[in-house]
C-alpha cells in the first residue's frame, strides 16, 4: 500500500486487513481500493488478480499458480545492509514480530500494556518504522517457550489423562490475567504438542474436543 493502515479512519478499529487490491476494517466494514500501482502489478503476476474475495477458500487455494511458494522466497542478499534481515537472533523483523504477536493470540494494545510501552510504538514496530529492541525480541522469544513448555504442556497432560478429553476455553473476556483470543492460539499449541511429543497416546489425545466456558447444558 501506498499508505500504511493499521487502524481504520472511520471507527478506529485495529481490525484492519488487506485482501487483494483492498484495504478494510473488521469493524465497521470502511474499505478502500489499492491506488498503488506497483502493489497491483506484483498481485497481477502472483496471479491473485483473477481471485475473487467471494470466491470459495479451497478453490482460491487450488487457483494459487504453481509456484507461489517461489513467489515469496527470497534471499538476504536482497535486503540492504542495515535491515534487521542480517542481524541475529534473536532479533526480529517487523513481520516476525507481528506474526510472533498474533502466533500468541494477543492484540497490539495488550501487548503494549505488558510490554510497558505505547500502543504506536507496537504498530511502528509492525509497520517496519521503528527498530524493534533486542530486549524486546528476548521477551517474544521468552513468551513463545512460556507458551509452549510451561501453559500448552500443562493442558497437554491434563488432556492425557482424561477420557475422551475436551478442552474449554473462554469465549470473551479474560482469564487467568490472558484474552480469550490467546485461549484460542493456545489451542493449536496444545494439539501440535500432543501430536509431536507424546506418541500414539498423545494422537488419540489431540482428537480433542473445543468449547467455550459457557456451552454447558442442553445444545439443542
Amino acid at each position: 500500500m501506498s499508505h500504511q493502515f493499521t487502524s481504520c479512519p472511520q471507527c478506529a478499529s485495529n481490525d484492519i486487513k488487506t485482501d487483494m487490491f483492498r484495504v478494510r476494517c473488521g469493524g465497521c466494514g470502511w474499505s478502500l481500493q489499492d491506488p498503488d500501482p506497483q502493489y497491483e502489478a506484483h498481485v497481477q503476476e502472483l496471479g491473485w488478480a483473477n481471485i475473487e474475495p467471494h470466491t470459495p477458500i479451497i478453490r482460491a487455494i487450488d487457483a494459487l499458480p504453481p509456484d507461489f511458494g517461489a513467489s515469496l522466497t527470497t534471499t538476504r542478499s536482497a535486503f540492504p545492509a542495515n535491515h534487521p534481515v542480517h542481524a541475529d537472533w534473536p532479533s526480529l523483523t517487523a513481520a516476525e514480530f507481528r506474526i510472533r504477536r498474533e502466533t500468541f493470540g494477543l492484540s497490539a494494545e495488550w501487548l503494549a500494556e505488558r510490554l510497558g510501552v505505547a500502543l504506536k510504538t507496537v504498530q511502528r514496530w509492525e509497520n517496519g518504522h521503528r527498530p524493534i529492541p533486542d530486549g524486546v525480541a528476548e521477551d517474544m522469544d521468552l513468551i513463545s517457550t512460556a507458551m509452549g513448555e510451561v501453559a500448552a504442556r500443562n493442558c497437554a497432560e491434563h488432556l492425557l489423562r482424561t477420557e475422551d478429553p475436551v478442552m474449554s476455553i473462554p469465549r470473551a473476556g479474560t482469564h487467568f490475567g490472558f484474552p480469550a483470543s490467546w485461549y484460542r492460539a493456545l489451542v493449536d499449541q496444545v494439539r501440535h504438542l500432543l501430536m509431536a511429543e507424546y506418541g500414539d497416546p498423545g494422537l488419540a489425545a489431540a482428537t480433542f474436543r473445543v468449547v467455550y466456558f459457557d456451552e454447558g447444558g442442553d445444545q439443542s
